[in-house]
């Protein structure tokens, strides 16, 4: 029985450019010797949450126990959508119970995200800060609506799509987010300020929000983007916003135009995980998914034949990948991590998890020149009955800097990106192909056999033996060389 052609113990195997079967997405082969290199592997990725382009939306009371936001848009998706609703009810509070909409476009939380009561008396006002996620674009024809307990003196709000933020868990999870601060109840005016002291999360939508008594009109604060103002007595209110590149530590939020009677608050939304499979030779790929050692998705390089059930035996895997970044404005971070399965077929659609190496240390995403990252994984395995190897990458992204977008590129088909793997050892029913002018030795029984470093099995005359014997491994000779 021949060894498998594209095999050998203990080789390093490189992530080739030839199309091999028929995997859902595109699978090339791990090859044993290189090629041209090849630079076609790509991703692009955009930076964290912004507003979305359709901007903010206003609506004020007018009578009853509800007030409504008109012809709310947004253009991109998933959306995480923000309401920010002021209440003001003389000698009384006015409290926040539900917000929908008329399309049933936006999935609301049942409870606010904050609610708070500045100055409880004569000037007292509620702030109520509410979201949702809209899954799908939203067209003009949807109405928001917030229902309120009891009729108010005056109320406004305003609702806001923020594009590309972590719609599973929207907010920074940081024990300082969101920050709160409130004014005195005299009618000294002040400027609303508050200090965000940390943040758990790069490139995270900084988002400042304030309500008061005073009519105030505001204008966007240095550093900060409006998002609506709404003035009125009793009712006034603002949003700002800014995107930030890095974790933060006493991140001052705007101060707002000065006022009297005010509460505000400092809220950060998170960027949406952004982990990109690297889909061989693809250009500007945006695939995005989970890594799982369930199943692995439908991209990989792969064994161009099986290894017909072979042992990898117990060792260390080393990867090697060599990626540069289009830019490194604002110190961009990305990690490489890579999984390995045994696949029934090419087609990634029976596969078996083998290991993996996830690295959340080394950035891939450092530099634009094209520099190889290698990485070792500690002692594995054995994995026994592995038939086609299938191996996948992936670029974590976790902050994009400050540039608008960027692209990562890998360089494959060359030595530039390889997986070395340990010894194979091939199942084989060899023993009846062996020469019979072996029969004077007849305790010679041959279950499997290695092929090691490249080189052929080859039988040697009788007098070169030293000696046969079996290694306790289940069942394969090994040749002693002579002393």
């Amino acid at each position: 029985m021949p060894l498998p052609a594209a095999f050998a113990a203990g080789e390093t195997y490189y992530l080739g450019g030839t199309t091999t079967g028929s995997c859902p997405g595109k699978c090339e082969n791990l090859a044993t010797t290189t090629g041209t290199a090849s630079t076609t592997t790509t991703q692009s990725f955009t930076p964290g949450p912004a507003l979305d382009a359709s901007g903010g939306f206003t609506g004020t009371w007018a009578s009853g126990s509800s007030l409504t936001i008109s012809s709310f848009a947004t253009t991109s998706a998933p959306d995480v959508v923000v309401a920010w609703i002021v209440t003001y009810a003389s000698g009384s509070s006015v409290s926040v119970t539900s917000v929908s909409d008329s399309a049933s476009a936006v999935a609301w939380q049942s409870t606010a995200r904050w609610s708070a009561t500045s100055c409880s008396g004569t000037q007292e006002t509620t702030e109520t800060e509410w979201w949702g996620v809209a899954a799908s674009p939203i067209s003009s024809a949807d109405t928001i609506t917030v229902a309120l307990t009891g009729a108010p003196t005056a109320a406004s709000a305003q609702a806001y799509g923020i594009a590309r933020a972590n719609t599973a868990s929207p907010f920074d999870p940081n024990a300082a987010v969101p920050a709160t601060a409130v004014s005195g109840c005299t009618a000294t005016t002040a400027r609303p300020t508050v200090t965000l002291s940390a943040t758990t999360n790069e490139d995270d939508l900084v988002i400042a929000s304030v309500g008061a008594y005073t009519s105030v009109t505001e204008a966007a604060p240095s550093g900060f983007t409006l998002v609506k103002n709404l003035a009125g007595t009793g009712d006034s209110q603002s949003v700002v916003y800014k995107a930030v590149v890095a974790v933060q530590a006493s991140l001052n939020c705007p101060n707002f135009a000065a006022t009297t009677y005010w509460r505000v608050l400092c809220d950060a939304v998170s960027a949406a995980p952004e982990d990109l499979e690297i889909e061989p030779q693809i250009g500007g790929a945006t695939t995005t998914g989970t890594p799982s050692t369930s199943a692995p998705m439908g991209y990989a390089w792969e064994s161009s034949s099986s290894l017909g059930g072979a042992t990898i035996e117990s060792g260390t895997w080393t990867f090697t990948m060599t990626a540069k970044a289009s830019s490194v404005t604002g110190a961009p971070v990305g990690y490489l991590w890579a999984t390995v399965w045994s696949c029934n077929d090419q087609s990634l659609g029976t596969c078996t998890f083998l290991l993996k190496n996830y690295d959340n240390t080394t950035n891939v995403l450092a530099s634009t020149t094209a520099t190889a990252y290698s990485y070792t994984t500690g002692t594995v395995g054995p994995f026994s009955n592995v038939k086609y190897l299938a191996v996948q990458f992936w670029l974590i992204f976790v902050s994009s800097g400050s540039a608008a977008a960027r692209t990562a590129t890998e360089t494959t088909v060359s030595s530039a990106s390889s997986v070395t793997v340990p010894n194979i050892d091939y199942a084989s029913s060899a023993a009846s192909s062996i020469s019979m002018t072996l029969s004077h030795l007849p305790s010679l029984s041959v279950q499997r056999y290695r092929r090691s470093g490249g080189t052929p099995f080859q039988l040697r005359p009788p007098w070169a033996w030293r000696r046969v014997f079996n290694s306790g491994s289940p069942g394969y000779p090994k040749e002693r060389p002579p002393r």
